[in-house]
């Protein structure tokens, strides 16, 4: 029997976090399930770094043949020092790894992390399983596997064309069991929900987009491609009167891009008559003009709130991000969606290579009157494959190799020239006092129902950071004047 131990690294956020992209390779495994013993390893869930004995312990005991992990960018540390210490532990375990991170920086894993057999760029549900065949064959053959990226006999690389699937009902649901939802349950998971028994669901993928920050196309494709309404409904069923789960969250970036599609599954979702059932759409929806019907739809289905991801307040940075929305039209289209009764949450974000004060000012007037309910600051952080990195890598503004840190905590890993001097901390605790202050119904409502804990977290942390920060200057200027 092939042991595969299939690990989700430490420096996911457990709260807002499921491993559902390994869940779906368990469930996947079509022929290859019988000849392989394919194990979960949560580091997450169970705060276990990669130095910790626990993960030495499982990998002793399991003896795995294969090791592998998925990764964003930022986790992407974590998920390397995983591979290297399975390395250490037994030379001859065959390492994988995919996830967006190695699908956007394929070639630069590959060339600098020798801890790395094998890489899957993209969808994994038909590579992984091909892959397992393969690799229990006397003289395996990789080259038909779309997506795989490995190291030929002669130590070159091999990249393999990348293929999505566009059948997506043709992939079984994930496997709830191995990814443990009742231990994110009780540690608090939630991400932008009103029950505990919460969960993700994908309706789409992929993203015909070309924000220059995102590496959503790049690991997805561009071309969206949709469950069937019938199998979503079956699914939402399945969770609803079998694992009790009251509240569905699609993760995916456009559920309301095919606005017929949207209206359809909320339909069929009001006829199905969930009662106590909830839905949210925690990444955001497509801004829609003339959507008034969609939104009154998306509430009697069960939305409380929506998600919208404005960016910015300036023109100039959003053409900049090539972003595609006019933020003229944000207001109107905030105000279309309240009034079909939900609230209106926004993502906002500060630092963009190129912007300025007067930008950021924009920005904060546009937080300020558009009439919004509430927002959640970010900071810019530059994704590794993503244009605009690339582009600031060629210009020397960022180093080669640098990953992000988290959007709402204080670390910037880029900011741009004129604003260098701004307290983003202080300017995040600001905007996050104007709602408690002007809009305190909305804001407690909003926050205390969607659970949305980081934010406090952060809100504290920029208190503290951005007060430290502050006084530091203040006592360095007499020194700095001597």
């Amino acid at each position: 029997m092939l042991r595969v131990a299939l690990i989700w690294p430490y420096g996911y956020n457990p709260g807002s976090g499921m491993p559902l992209s390994l869940a779906y390779l368990k469930s996947n495994l079509g022929l290859a399930a019988q000849t392989c013993d394919v194990r979960f390893f949560d580091c997450a869930l169970h705060n276990i770094r990669p130095e910790d004995e626990a993960l030495q312990v499982f990998l002793s005991d399991f003896k795995p043949h294969i090791v592998g992990v998925t990764a964003w960018a930022r986790e992407s540390v974590y998920a390397l020092d995983i591979l290297k210490r399975a390395k250490q532990l037994d030379p001859a375990v065959t390492t994988l790894i995919g996830g967006y991170h190695a699908t956007c920086y394929a070639d630069k894993i590959m060339d600098s992390c020798g801890e790395v057999d094998f890489l899957f760029r993209g969808e994994g549900e038909r590579a992984f399983p091909q892959f397992l065949e393969q690799f229990q064959c006397s003289s395996p053959d990789y080259a038909g596997i779309k997506g795989l990226v490995f190291r030929n006999s002669s130590g070159e690389c091999i990249t393999n064309e990348m293929e999505y699937i566009n059948d997506l009902d043709s992939i079984a649901w994930p496997d709830y069991d191995a990814m443990d939802i009742e231990g994110y349950f009780k540690f608090g998971y939630r991400n932008m929900s009103y029950h505990r028994r919460n969960i993700p669901l994908i309706a789409t993928r992929g993203c015909p987009y070309r924000c220059e920050f995102c590496s959503a196309p790049l690991s997805i494709g561009k071309r969206i491609r949709k469950h069937s309404v019938d199998y979503l409904k079956e699914q939402i069923r399945h969770l609803y009167y079998d694992r009790n789960i009251r509240w569905f969250n699609f993760i995916d970036d456009n559920f309301t891009n095919d606005v017929e599609f949207a209206k359809q599954l909320c339909r069929e979702i009001i006829n199905m008559n969930l009662k106590g059932a909830g839905f949210g759409t925690p990444s955001g929806v497509r801004m829609k003009k003339d959507a008034g019907e969609l939104w009154q739809l998306m509430k009697r289905a069960g939305w409380k709130f929506l998600v919208i991801a404005p960016e910015s307040g300036s023109q100039s940075v959003l053409d900049s991000m090539k972003k595609d929305v006019k933020i003229d039209t944000v207001p109107g289209i905030i105000s279309d969606i309240q009034k079909a009764g939900l609230r209106v949450m926004g993502f906002m974000m500060v630092g963009y290579p190129g912007e300025t004060t007067k930008d950021l000012e924009q920005t904060v007037t546009f937080i300020k009157k558009s009439g919004i309910d509430f927002v959640s600051m970010h900071n810019f952080q530059p994704i590794p494959g993503t244009p605009v990195y690339d582009e600031l890598v060629a210009r020397g503004e960022i180093e080669e190799g640098i990953l992000p840190q988290k959007y709402g905590h204080g670390e910037r890993p880029y900011t741009p020239r004129e604003l260098q001097s701004v307290n983003f901390q202080l300017l995040f605790v600001k905007i996050y006092l104007h709602f408690l202050l002007f809009r305190p119904t909305m804001f407690v409502t909003l926050v205390r129902g969607a659970n949305l804990y980081h934010i406090f977290r952060s809100f504290i942390q920029n208190i503290i950071v951005g007060t430290a920060r502050t006084l530091k200057r203040v006592f360095q200027k007499p020194a700095a004047s001597q």
